[in-house]
């Protein structure tokens, strides 16, 4: 990796990325669990990474869907959003909404539209690791809580791209 001037070392060459290998349900609770396998430890260096992902789900038109990242450690920060269904949304189409927060743990609900029909919402973000472990955990829960099914559905994914090390910089032809 080049950052115009000099050649970081060290990177993962590779995104980190975990995908569900089966659908994930809760039911009438508005307390998130962890996605399951989506969850990704970044090593003990300092960097910048860039999240992003793909969320299919299904909901009611009560429950909606919320979702959170659990706090990193390690002393690492998240920036992260997500665009998909409006809360509101009556239809599929027309009805987006985007949000965003840099802070893990803050909720940010998008709607459904049944049990059945299938939703997609786009993630992105970016961590800061300090030169310690950090751990990236996906959550999920009812926004409203319904005796219905909220599903995440297997093909959901997460992952992480290194962008810049903070240090261990070397210039280049060095």
């Amino acid at each position: 990796h080049y950052d115009g001037g000099t050649v970081v070392r060290d990177l993962p060459i590779t995104p980190l990325q975990p995908g569900l290998p089966a659908p994930q349900i809760v039911n009438n609770s508005t307390a998130f669990v962890n996605a399951t396998q989506a969850v990704i430890t970044l090593p003990a260096i300092s960097a910048t990474w860039a999240l992003e992902g793909w969320l299919y789900h299904a909901s009611s038109t009560t429950a909606d869907i919320k979702f959170t990242f659990a706090a990193p450690g390690g002393g690492a920060s998240i920036a992260w959003g997500l665009t998909g269904l409006a809360t509101t949304a009556a239809t599929s189409t027309g009805d987006m909404t985007n949000d965003a927060t840099g802070t893990a743990g803050t909720a940010i609900a998008f709607g459904g539209l049944g049990v059945a029909d299938f939703i997609n919402t786009i993630v992105l973000g970016s961590v800061t690791t300090v030169g310690a472990a950090a751990t990236i955990q996906l959550q999920f829960a009812q926004n409203t809580l319904v005796a219905t099914n909220t599903t995440l559905f297997t093909g959901s994914w997460i992952r992480v791209t290194a962008v810049v090390r903070g240090a261990h910089r070397r210039r280049a032809g060095g």
